[in-house]
């Protein structure tokens, strides 16, 4: 199990699930992006709970091992919906048009020459 640690408050969560909130986290702050994922924790006494968390640019997220006896939190659905994000997020994010003048540059001149 591994608590992850936001702004607003910690909580205990399965590793893959951590590791999977931790992966999309980083991805989205690449592009400089947010996105907000919602996962099942433990709360204090024991019971199944879930929260709503902002990971991303500027989000700051981390995850810790946490030592104890507790059976892991598995929700296999939640892990692979983080995983197809973080890939969503890194191939949807592409560069910019050439603008007029880079375009020009690379126009073919009467000599089908191209300008550097």
């Amino acid at each position: 199990m591994k608590l992850l640690t936001t702004q607003n408050g910690t909580y205990l969560t399965g590793n893959e699930i951590a590791d999977a909130v931790i992966h999309y986290g980083l991805v989205l702050s690449r592009y400089r992006d947010i996105d907000t994922v919602d996962i099942p924790f433990l709360d204090t006494l024991g019971d199944l709970r879930r929260v709503t968390l902002t990971v991303g640019w500027l989000a700051d997220t981390s995850a810790t091992t946490s030592s104890g006896a507790l059976e892991e939190l598995l929700e296999p659905d939640t892990i692979v919906d983080l995983y197809v994000k973080a890939g969503a997020a890194a191939g949807s994010h592409r560069g910019q048009p050439f603008s007029d003048l880079e375009r020009s540059r690379f126009a073919p001149t009467s000599d089908d020459e191209l300008l550097y």
